[in-house]
């Protein structure tokens, strides 16, 4: 049986939140495909060491959750990306006797910002067929003590996507 072709071989491939986790696994499989990683994160040391592994072909470390700082780092960016996926965030669980309201209305704001600064900066420089990969919790998918902030999120998130998808066609929002 003859060798197959990498399938992501001579694409770029962002990972927005690629310096652990989710994301590092993903570049490290999108690697393994052939694609030229770019990854980010907010810890540099940890960033530094995945990019290393990998070989990125560049870094940066910022706060996905920082509109300016996003627009700049897709700014800097040579034209085409492929593909772009973002895994950073951070859900918030409480108990609504418990719950920190400063961090309830985080937890309902941060994700679908990114995606929305996400899809504005990184949508005009992703080749027209290639994607924008946007990672939600699971934890959001059941009623629960504690789930409140997470399953309102969880669930607004899908509309967004949607809405997304046809506004920055032909790039594909998933």
């Amino acid at each position: 049986m003859p060798a197959r072709e990498p399938v992501l071989l001579g694409q770029t491939v962002v990972v927005i939140g690629g310096s652990a986790g989710i994301g590092l696994e993903t570049a490290r499989r999108a690697r393994a495909e052939g694609a030229d990683v770019i990854l980010t994160g907010r810890n540099r040391e940890r960033l530094e060491l995945a990019a290393a592994e990998l070989d990125a072909q560049s870094t940066s470390a910022f706060d996905a959750n920082d509109p300016t700082a996003l627009q700049q780092f897709f700014e800097g960016l040579r034209a085409p990306i492929d593909h772009v996926l973002v895994t950073a965030g951070r859900p918030y669980y409480a108990p609504l006797a418990e719950m920190d309201f400063d961090e309830a209305r985080r937890g309902l704001y941060e994700h679908p910002m990114v995606m929305l600064g996400v899809a504005r900066y990184a949508g005009p420089k992703v080749r027209p067929g290639g994607t924008l990969l946007f990672m939600g919790g699971t934890g959001g998918r059941r009623t629960g003590v504690g789930l409140g902030i997470i399953s309102a999120a969880t669930a607004a998130l899908p509309a967004l996507t949607a809405n997304l998808a046809l506004e920055i066609a032909p790039v594909r929002v998933t």
